[in-house]
């Protein structure tokens, strides 16, 4: 086998092992994220999801009474309530608003979170079909380097046997001369 047939083929066999190790690596990788903790996040998810849609709910429930009550009975319980009261009120409905802000801000970032990992596993399958046909490109090259270096073993040892047969042709008439030459 000439020697740039024989770097090639340690390429080759190179490459292929890198290939290899990369893919068991994306392997490992992808396997990580397990079904469980695909799970929790999901359940995490539509927890904070209900908790935001509940406080929502009673958001509106809250703005449909005050607006669904007479103009003059606003004011005459306004004017019944003291001022503690309404400060009071205010700071709850000042919570539940800042409560839901926090709600609706964690649910977005459960959201891109969400998304961000599915990006991730659509981008890890993409490189492990990508390295799966890296793999099996390799082992095709592999086998065509395997074929051409058995043809050039077969082709060698043939031109070795047909050697052996000239030089063993050459001998026996050269033995057959000297019989000759001696016997004569």
């Amino acid at each position: 086998m000439t020697q740039s047939k024989q770097l090639t083929l340690e390429k080759m066999k190179l490459t292929h092992v890198q290939a290899e190790q990369q893919f068991k690596f994306m392997e490992i990788e992808y396997s990580s994220f397990n079904e469980q903790n695909k799970q929790e996040f999901a359940q995490k998810f539509r927890q904070n999801k209900m908790l935001y849609t509940e406080c929502q709910k009673k958001l509106r429930d809250l703005q449909s009474d005050i607006d669904k009550q007479p103009q003059s009975h606003f004011n005459t319980v306004v004017k019944k309530t003291q001022p503690i009261q309404i400060s009071g009120l205010n700071s709850d409905l000042h919570s539940q608003v800042n409560q839901l802000n926090h709600l609706d801000s964690r649910l977005l970032e459960a959201e891109d979170t969400q998304i961000s990992i599915l990006d991730n596993l659509r981008s890890q399958k993409e490189k492990l079909l990508k390295a799966i046909e890296d793999t099996k490109e390799i082992q095709s090259g592999v086998k065509m380097t395997q074929r051409h270096a058995t043809m050039i073993k077969n082709r060698e040892s043939y031109n070795k046997g047909i050697l052996m047969t000239l030089v063993c042709i050459l001998t026996i008439g050269n033995i057959l001369i000297i019989y000759y030459k001696f016997v004569h």
